[in-house]
């Protein structure tokens, strides 16, 4: 089940990096050749699920993407809560930016455009 995304909590957690370094203009989801290296803009997500291969993002109505992350998803309850963390450009990607699961800090380990 798709969860829909919390606006003044990302809001809040954008508000919060915004303090530390300027963000980028909005702009699409960054494609790459390699598959675990997308970026997904987080102002754009509107509604991610826990899933056993990890958590499901979705963005605008049309783009999933699947985040495989630390500790593996499967030891995540279907209902947790999520934040996403940006990085200071507004995106979350392998290499930058977060995801916070009921209170607990997911390293990113590869996202994947699965729609």
């Amino acid at each position: 089940m798709m969860r829909a995304a919390r606006p003044a909590s990302l809001a809040l957690l954008l508000a919060a990096t915004a303090a530390c370094a300027p963000v980028a203009p909005a702009a699409q989801a960054v494609a790459s050749a390699d598959p675990v290296m997308e970026c997904v803009e987080v102002a754009r997500v509107n509604g991610w699920a826990i899933t056993p291969d990890g958590i499901v993002l979705r963005a605008r109505a049309s783009e999933e993407y699947l985040v495989r992350v630390g500790p593996p998803a499967s030891t995540l309850a279907a209902e947790a809560k999520i934040a996403l963390v940006p990085d200071t450009a507004g995106r979350l990607c392998r290499a930058s930016g977060r995801i916070v699961a009921d209170g607990r800090p997911l390293n990113v380990r590869a996202i994947e455009r699965i729609s």
